[in-house]
């Protein structure tokens, strides 16, 4: 199979030139799923460029989870699997959690979950609620809160927008620790506003399903800011 790579001219970054321009043939799928790359011998006389240059562009490649590198097989073309981009994303956000991420966080997620609500309202199936129903019997598990709102992106039939809202939805456990330990009197309303998004969802109520997850996220925001507001000029507890 043909493969067409121009000759790199610029005597710099040569590895990093070398990924782009696999990469870009990736993305672009030029190069499908499953296809088998040129030898690193071939490669390196496509690019014009040394083998050093070519393995530290497949290694960055390999880093990045577009090419499998199979000893005596040869390199070919990752099916770049959902879980990866959740799981890079997931790490990002865990390792700069902080009190301006929170936030953000929370901003995104007033953007995405109302409308996933309306759409599970409309696109819900039995096996949905079924689900639903169960996470909502088992409020005790810390866990079912994250549950709750990933079964209703699930319900929305919107895998990209799932995607999106996994990492967020992986930072639950350290937002309801800071909420517990920073808010005064803090109480979790999760379980009265989950079972009233059920209600709504169930009922195939658009309005009511939008309204109640808005409102619902909204609450937890400004509780976080004031609690972050209280805790300015004193040492940066999240950070």
């Amino acid at each position: 199979m043909d493969h067409s790579f121009k000759k790199i001219e610029r005597p710099i970054t040569l590895s990093q030139e070398v990924f782009e321009s696999i990469r870009e043939a990736i993305v672009q799928k030029k190069i499908g799923t499953g296809q088998k790359l040129p030898t690193e011998q071939q490669l390196c006389e496509m690019f014009s460029v040394s083998r050093t240059a070519v393995r530290e562009a497949l290694q960055m490649l390999s880093a990045k989870g577009l090419i499998t590198i199979r000893r005596r097989s040869g390199i070919f073309v990752s099916d770049f699997p959902a879980a990866e981009a959740i799981s890079a994303a997931t790490t990002y956000l865990q390792l700069h959690f902080g009190d301006s991420m929170i936030l953000h966080v929370f901003g995104v997620r007033e953007m995405i979950e109302p409308h996933l609500s309306k759409l599970a309202a409309i696109r819900r199936t039995d096996d949905d609620l079924r689900i639903l129903e169960s996470i909502l019997s088992n409020v005790k598990n810390e866990a079912s809160d994250a549950s709750f709102h990933r079964a209703v992106a699930v319900a929305s039939r919107n895998p990209v927008a799932l995607m999106l809202l996994e990492p967020l939805l992986a930072l639950n456990p350290q937002v309801q620790e800071f909420m517990s330990s920073h808010i005064d009197n803090y109480e979790n309303s999760s379980p009265a506003y989950h079972a009233r998004i059920f209600n709504a969802i169930k009922e195939r109520n658009e309005a009511m399903a939008t309204e109640e997850m808005l409102e619902h996220i909204q609450i937890d925001a400004v509780q976080l800011e004031d609690a972050i507001l209280k805790l300015s000029g004193k040492s940066a507890i999240l950070k």
